[in-house]
Formats: structure tokens, C-alpha cells, sequence
């Protein structure tokens, strides 16, 4: 037999060749090799194309490749997708807690405001009742009629340059104000003088200056508190407590889908690196919603009892001032102080409106209104020396006493009304900076969680 022959009948007489290994993706799937077109085995280069791994040869997980051809691709182009998400969520929640900041930090500025603008209106007409009760009697006013002017109109004055320093839109009008001030003041020391020299014409002065304070300065008074009430209420009104929630929510589902998809690719029930960043997360939304809701709740609580508190009891202040002013003003005029009468049984109706669900200040108005009583009952009376004994007595028990308690009383409560609200935003602030820090925090320990979890499944792929 030839040498042909011979290897003809060799070939043909073996057995066939194994099968091939089967070689497994870097996807995990598993796909046999095949001969080479001739029938000769795969190369080296053809196997090793086949085991990169292709997206479109796995349709159960398409979602983790997210365009890449293999996973650790995939997981690395997720890695910095959700990257992004926390930063973003950070950020959003950053702004979200930043507004209930200003809000709250605005918010205490114009009520504060408003609390220098009632004082200043209540200052005033403070004033212009010592000047006109002092003028029931000739001459030299008393030590402390005086005194109490004197302080009465340089708090005035001081609070007009606190407010244009603390909120420069009202810097206009606190101009005009002042100037008006000055031409008041001017016109009742002109009135003083006189009527320390017993001169009739301090009289027409006296009531010249009142008159111009309620024509002239009670108006820009009126403007500035309503434009900062209006100011004072927006900021107690302008948190966003339900969108605070949303990023994070947002945030949150997509991690606990990319949660499930690991799951699902490596066969882990938990993936640890995740698990933490989810509960980072969910911690910090839920906690920055509840210091958002927390700080709404309390400016609304604000704006229902100390806020309305300070605004009712510094307006009943301002018209009790008003009134006793106007009692004054109708023993002044004599027998034709019928329409001052009037005025004081207008302003006696806003105190008692304003002040009766305050039990203390209802009880010390009765009290002044039932010495008024007597002081119309004298003068309607013809006893008009009495009616005037009657309103300048100041010893204890007095209608002018029973007043000075009242305005005092208002004045405190004023002040622990504005001290809790101040106090109250104050807090929110300090609350919302140190939420905005825990935020900043916790995203930077989602990241590193997050970083570690996919890194490790990549190193547990590879």
C-alpha cells in the first residue's frame, strides 16, 4: 500500500475529535465554540471575541449594560449616572431647606419691623397723651409728665433709625415720616411753651399738632405697617415642605430598581454598598421633610397666636393712647368737646375689640373706662374743675393710674409676643442650617457607598 494510501485509511479510521469546551462570557453566558469554516478549530482571536460578552446575546438583563457592550462597562456608566442622581438630589434638597432658611430668617426681620413700626405709632400717641394731659393744668407740667415726653419722642426718633437701617424699602417713607416727627414736635413745643406761660393761643397750638399727627404721620404709619405685616406674613408662608420630599423619593425608587437588577445579574439578594446608600438617603429625606414641616408649623402657630398677639395688643395700645388723648383734648375745648368725645368712644370700641380674649388687659380697660365714665359725668355735669381733677390725679386707683397700667401691661405683652416669635424663627433657622449640613453629609456617604457597592460586584466579576 502506498503512503497515500496508508494516511487515506488512517484518516478514516479515527475516531472523531471531542467536543470543544464551552467558553463562558464576561456576561456569565455560556456559548460553545465552533470550527472555523473548513472545518479547522477557532483561533485565538475568535475565541476571545466571544468571550467579551455582547448585550444583545443576554436579553434578560439589558437594563445593566445601559448601552455598553459588557457589564463592568455597564455598572461603571450606571456608577456615575446614579453619581449624579445624589448630587443632584443633594443640591435640589440644599435649595429646597436654603428657602425655608430665608424664609424664616426674612420672616423674623419684617416681624421684627412691624414690632419698631406699632412702637414708634404707639410712641407717638404715648406722647401726644402726656402733652395734652399736662395741658389740663397751667404752667410748668410735672417732673414726670416731662420726662416721659421727652423719653416718649426719643424713642421715636431712635426707632425711626433703626427701621431704615433694618429694612431699606421703607427708607422713603421713614424719611417722610421723620420730617413730619420734627414739624409735630415743633409744633407741640410751641405749645408747651405757651402753656407754661398761661398764654391762651398753646391751645390752638396743641391742637394744631394732634391734628397733624393724625392727618399727616398716622397715615405713612399705617402704610409701613400694612406693607410689612404683608412682608412678615409671605415669609411665614413660603415653605415648600412637600417638594422637599420629592428628590429624594425620586432618587430612592431608582436605586431600589438598580437594587433589584444586581440582584438579579449576580445572584445577591443585597447588595450592601447600595442597602446603605438607600437608607443614607432615606434618613435624610425624611428628616430634612420633617424639619421643613416643622418650621411651616411653627411660623403658622406664629402667625395665628404670638404674631397676632403682638399686632392686636400694640394696634389697642396706639387707640387706648388715642383715646385718652382725645379725653384730654375734650376738657380742653370746654363746652365744645362733643367730637373728641366722639372719637374716644370710636377708639374705646377698637381696644375692647382687640383685647377681649386678653383677660388682664379687658379687666385694666374696664377699670379706665369706668373712671372716663366719671370724668364725662362731671363735665356734662358742670363740674368741670372736677372732671379736670379727675384726669390729671395720678396717684394709685386714678383714671389716669388705671390707664398707665393698661399701657403698660400692653407694652409687656408686646414684648414677650415679639420675644417668642424672634425666638421661635430663630430656631427654625438653626435648624434648617444644621438640616443643610446633614444633607451635604449624607450625600457625601451615599456616594462613598454607592461607589463601593458597584466596584464590588465589578471586582466580583472580574
Amino acid at each position: 500500500m502506498s503512503n497515500t494510501g496508508e494516511y487515506a485509511a488512517a484518516a478514516a479510521s479515527a475516531s472523531p475529535p471531542p467536543p470543544q469546551p464551552h467558553s463562558a462570557t464576561s456576561g456569565g453566558t455560556a456559548v460553545a465554540s465552533r470550527p472555523a469554516a473548513g472545518g479547522a478549530p477557532a483561533g485565538a482571536a475568535g475565541a476571545a471575541a466571544v468571550t467579551q460578552g455582547d448585550a444583545t446575546q443576554d436579553p434578560d438583563r439589558p437594563a445593566v449594560y445601559l448601552g455598553a457592550r459588557d457589564v463592568p462597562s455597564g455598572l461603571a456608566r450606571w456608577q456615575a449616572l446614579l453619581t449624579t442622581g445624589v448630587i443632584v438630589w443633594a443640591l435640589l434638597t440644599a435649595a429646597l431647606l436654603g428657602n425655608s432658611w430665608d424664609k424664616t430668617r426674612s420672616g423674623a426681620a419684617n416681624t421684627a419691623q412691624v414690632t419698631r413700626i406699632h412702637a414708634i405709632e404707639s410712641s407717638l400717641f404715648q406722647a401726644d397723651a402726656i402733652a395734652t394731659n399736662a395741658f389740663l393744668v397751667g404752667g410748668l407740667e410735672s417732673v414726670e409728665q416731662r420726662q416721659n415726653y421727652d423719653a416718649a419722642l426719643e424713642e421715636v426718633s431712635r426707632l425711626i433709625t433703626e427701621s431704615a437701617r433694618a429694612q431699606p424699602a421703607d427708607t422713603a417713607a421713614l424719611v417722610a415720616l421723620n420730617h413730619e416727627v420734627l414739624r409735630y414736635a415743633e409744633q407741640m413745643q410751641q405749645a408747651r411753651a405757651n402753656n407754661r406761660q398761661g398764654l391762651p393761643v398753646g391751645a390752638q397750638y396743641l391742637r394744631e399738632a394732634s391734628q397733624q399727627l393724625r392727618s399727616d404721620i398716622l397715615p405713612i404709619l399705617v402704610n409701613l405697617i400694612d406693607a410689612n405685616t404683608d412682608r412678615a406674613a409671605g415669609s411665614l408662608s413660603g415653605h415648600w415642605t412637600m417638594l422637599v420630599a420629592l428628590p429624594g423619593v425620586g432618587l430612592i425608587v431608582v436605586l431600589l430598581w438598580f437594587h433589584q437588577q444586581l440582584a438579579h445579574l449576580f445572584r445577591r439578594r443585597i447588595n450592601v454598598g447600595l442597602a446603605a446608600a438607600i437608607g443614607l438617603l432615606l434618613v435624610a429625606t425624611v428628616a430634612a421633610v420633617a424639619v421643613t414641616a416643622s418650621v411651616a408649623s411653627d411660623a403658622n402657630a406664629l402667625k395665628r397666636g404670638e404674631f397676632a398677639t403682638a399686632s392686636d395688643v400694640a394696634s389697642a395700645r396706639t387707640a387706648a393712647n388715642d383715646a385718652k388723648s382725645n379725653e384730654s383734648l375734650r376738657l380742653i375745648a370746654r363746652g365744645s368737646g362733643a367730637k373728641y368725645e366722639e372719637t374716644w368712644v370710636a377708639k374705646d370700641a377698637e381696644v375692647v375689640d382687640l383685647v377681649e380674649d386678653r383677660a388682664k388687659l379687658a379687666d385694666l380697660w374696664e377699670e379706665y373706662r369706668a373712671g372716663h365714665a366719671e370724668i364725662v359725668a362731671a363735665d356734662e355735669g358742670g363740674a368741670w374743675d372736677k372732671a379736670v381733677q379727675l384726669a390729671v390725679d395720678r396717684e394709685p386707683g386714678s383714671v389716669t393710674a388705671d390707664f398707665v397700667e393698661f399701657d403698660n401691661e400692653a407694652q409687656a405683652q408686646i414684648g414677650m409676643a415679639n420675644k417668642a416669635v424672634v425666638g421661635t424663627l430663630n430656631a427654625g433657622t438653626i435648624r434648617t442650617a444644621i438640616m443643610v449640613v446633614a444633607i451635604v453629609i449624607a450625600a457625601g456617604l451615599a456616594l462613598a457607598a454607592l461607589s463601593w457597592g458597584v466596584t464590588l460586584r465589578r471586582k466580583e466579576f472580574a
